[in-house]
């Protein structure tokens, strides 16, 4: 199976937990953050991300939720007795003896997968001469760029965003409550303000307002994990306009109201192990 998904707005109980007996599934998401699970571990993607999942691993979104985001998927049959279609077995053999071997589920993913799912999808949806056999060169290259991704890991250092561009971020990151206009940011980088939306998104995967709303959102997490919290007050202190507009972008990000994710925190707190432990990049 292969597809293409977005969603503007998270979705609650879009991706519950659910499992793909013999077959790995391959998602590299091109837009938004997402927080997901398989088996004990919990990740948060970030735009460039692939994320992996061996077959028969239940896993889904936290809290069931799919959040805004843009993705690419596949699903690749785990167990090869016989050669793939244009391979010998020993060639099938290696390819699945690599995916076997992987130490990291989530790993930044080479820009070229948007391209190579892209021709994939094209092939598979328009039926021109020899798509079948295209199709079948394309999916081979994209599970070798796959695992080549996957082996620069132990020696690669991540690339950071463009000087400009971390400059935003950081000033975002910092001050999520400041409402600094587009105009401002693009002058303080030396960029017109249509330029500097067109780096950002492309380097982040978000709009500039989006990605202030996540770091407003990530920090009321925070505040709405502690005992005693009061919902507006949070707003007010996340510099949003209203306790109203704050409810309406928490549940965009989240799938949850505040309230929600307050009584969700509130019986984590009571549960003998508490929040799950997740990894951050």
């Amino acid at each position: 199976m292969l597809g293409w998904s977005r969603f503007a707005k998270a979705q609650p109980q879009a991706l519950a937990a659910h499992q793909h007996p013999n077959y790995w599934e391959i998602c590299y998401l091109v837009r938004g953050t997402v927080d997901w699970w398989a088996g004990k571990n919990y990740t948060t993607l970030h735009a460039g991300d692939v994320y992996i999942t061996p077959p028969n691993r239940p896993h889904g979104g936290t809290n069931a939720v799919m959040q805004p985001c843009e993705l690419y998927w596949i699903q690749v049959a785990g167990v090869a007795r016989r050669p793939w279609p244009g391979l010998n077995l020993a060639e099938t053999r290696e390819i699945g003896a690599g995916l076997n071997s992987l130490r990291q589920w989530s790993f930044p993913g080479s820009p070229r997968m948007v391209e190579l799912f892209e021709r994939l999808l094209q092939e598979h949806q328009h039926h021109a001469a020899h798509a079948r056999l295209l199709a079948r060169a394309i999916f081979y290259q994209l599970l070798v760029q796959v695992l080549r991704d996957h082996a620069a890991q132990p020696g690669r250092v991540p690339q950071p965003y463009c000087m400009q561009i971390a400059t935003a971020v950081q000033a975002m990151e910092n001050r999520p409550e400041e409402s600094v206009s587009l105009t401002e940011l693009a002058a303080r980088v030396g960029w017109s303000v249509s330029y500097f939306c067109q780096r950002f998104i492309r380097e982040t995967g978000l709009t500039p307002t989006e990605y202030r709303n996540h770091q407003r959102i990530r920090r009321a997490k925070l505040l709405l994990e502690r005992p005693g919290h009061q919902i507006t007050a949070i707003a007010m202190e996340l510099g949003f306009a209203s306790g109203q507009y704050f409810a309406t972008v928490f549940r965009q990000i989240t799938g949850l109201t505040p309230r929600d994710y307050g009584r969700v925190a509130a019986a984590a707190r009571a549960a003998p192990h508490g929040w799950p432990q997740k990894t951050e990049k």
